[in-house]
């Protein structure tokens, strides 16, 4: 299948330094780096003269980090102080059968979007325990602060194959954001436990690239976000729990900066924020079928809304104008039950998870309905209404070898499908899939596993993931040695 191939390299350094009897510090370096063909879904409506395959988008990514824990024998100190920085480098390309625009220096479907983004980042945590009169408290607190540094070239890009190209310029900025944060757990009894927390989140957005607009870079903000939850062991091995959160995302780059993807920034977003309500129970029994087993059960409901849901919308400027722009709309809400368990008898295991989304809505002036607006990145990602996945397996010769397989079953869209000139959304049928893997673990330093994905080679097209179709049967198969 044309522009779907994919040519992966990754490696890997870790070390760790530990002196005294409490301190340690961890060192690693993670490179990243793919050569893979790009699948525009909605070029699929668009082509005048079919698809072919085009030149390879790069990616590559370097990570370096560094992590210290201190764990002196007092109950007043377990601290933890990690920073990492990161940069991404991408060269991506649209897939279009086009003319040659040789005199914009661009050739046929070979519009390449350049960006860089380093990313660094730093955070501390300590926990304190304490004894009181009724039970044992403990208290996490911290702080955390990231900042992202975006560069991108200017690059030609056309909706339909035969159109001129308009130049178009990725985010050129820095966005940083941080948080304050503390959370207690009171366990007051062997069967009863209270949680609380508060987080202080905030960002800050600085304009740097060509449309920045003088006097009028920046945006920042900030909200406090409390949570609560409390959690009952009425007998052993049963949990009953209720949580509430609340939590905040600020605006991207992308969507408040810069020209990418034939939208017109919005730097007036207002960051998006969410309510989560959860509520469930768990099953924790030991000993049950035989002496060494273990059975596990989580059944929960939940209630997420998503205040000022940021969403590409049409921007209506007119002809010859940007198509998209982004902006607040006023609500989406996700509601549905979560169940996940399993059985783990040594010889045999087994584990099982269902997501099924009860309800759902997307509100915009006032307006509340079962769809997303129809140019919203999020028509592609709207999830299955019900999802299962099954694992079962066995362990031989003292647990060295593993073998198993795995179901999944994805369900209809949970959202109806719409369609407007500018974006069809994205469908599947319901698909079951199976997977087969196996490991063996010659010793403590060297273990061989092997995956083979989609066994039976359906077709299908994978939930979520556009209009390219998944990957038939695929076998991998690794080796692992420590040094």
């Amino acid at each position: 299948v044309f522009n779907t191939s994919e040519d992966t390299f990754s490696a890997l350094a870790k070390g760790t330094v530990r002196w005294g009897e409490d301190h340690s510090l961890e060192l690693g370096y993670v490179h990243f780096e793919s050569d893979f063909g790009e699948s525009m879904g909605s070029l699929l409506f668009q082509q005048d003269d079919g698809f072919r395959q085009v030149k390879l988008s790069e990616v590559s990514t370097d990570t370096l980090t560094a992590r210290y824990h201190w764990d002196p024998v007092d109950d007043m100190f377990d601290l933890r102080f990690n920073v990492w920085a990161s940069k991404a480098e991408s060269t991506t390309r649209a897939v279009a059968a086009a003319p040659d625009f040789s005199q914009w220096g661009i050739i046929p479907a070979d519009e390449p979007r350049y960006t860089r983004t380093w990313t660094y980042g730093a955070d501390v945590t300590n926990t304190s325990r304490f004894d009181l009169d009724e039970g044992r408290f403990r208290f996490d607190y911290g702080l955390s602060y990231l900042v992202e540094d975006a560069k991108g070239d200017e690059y030609c890009s056309r909706t339909f194959t035969r159109d001129r190209c308009v130049w178009l310029q990725p985010s050129v900025g820095t966005r940083d954001v941080g948080s304050v944060f503390s959370r207690g757990e009171w366990e007051v009894t062997d069967w009863l436990k209270f949680d609380a927390g508060l987080r202080y989140d905030f960002y800050r957005l600085e304009d740097e690239g060509p449309t920045a607009v003088a006097g009028d870079s920046t945006r920042d903000g900030g909200r406090l976000n409390p949570s609560l939850g409390v959690t009952l062991t009425p007998l052993e091995g049963l949990q009953l729990f209720a949580r509430y959160a609340e939590g905040v995302r600020p605006p991207t780059l992308r969507e408040t900066m810069g020209s990418d993807a034939n939208a017109i920034p919005n730097p007036d977003l207002e960051p998006e924020t969410t309510k989560s309500t959860e509520l469930g129970f768990n099953v924790l029994r030991n000993a049950v079928l035989t002496q060494d087993d273990k059975v596990r059960l989580k059944v929960a409901y939940f209630h997420n809304d998503h205040d000022d849901y940021i969403s590409r919308v049409p921007s209506n400027a007119g002809p010859g104008q940007y198509v998209f722009t982004f902006d607040n709309i006023d609500k989406a809400m996700f509601e549905g039950i979560e169940v996940s368990g399993g059985y783990d008898a040594g010889i045999f295991f087994t584990d099982f998870a269902l997501t099924h989304y009860t309800d759902y809505e997307f509100c915009r002036g006032g307006v509340c309905g079962d769809a997303t607006i129809d140019t919203d990145y999020a028509v592609a990602h709207i999830p299955a209404e019900t999802s299962l996945s099954l694992t079962m397996g066995t362990r031989l010769f003292e647990e060295r070898l593993v073998l198993g397989g795995r179901v999944t079953y994805a369900g209809s869209r949970l959202a109806p499908l719409t369609s407007s000139d500018r974006q069809r959304t994205p469908f599947w049928l319901p698909y079951t899939t199976v997977d087969a893997f196996a490991s063996y673990e010659f010793n403590d330093n060297l273990t061989f596993d092997m995956q083979a994905e989609n066994l039976f080679d359906r077709y299908y097209v994978d939930a979520q993931d556009g209009w390219v179709p998944a990957p038939g049967r695929t076998i991998r198969a690794n080796v692992t040695a420590k040094f």
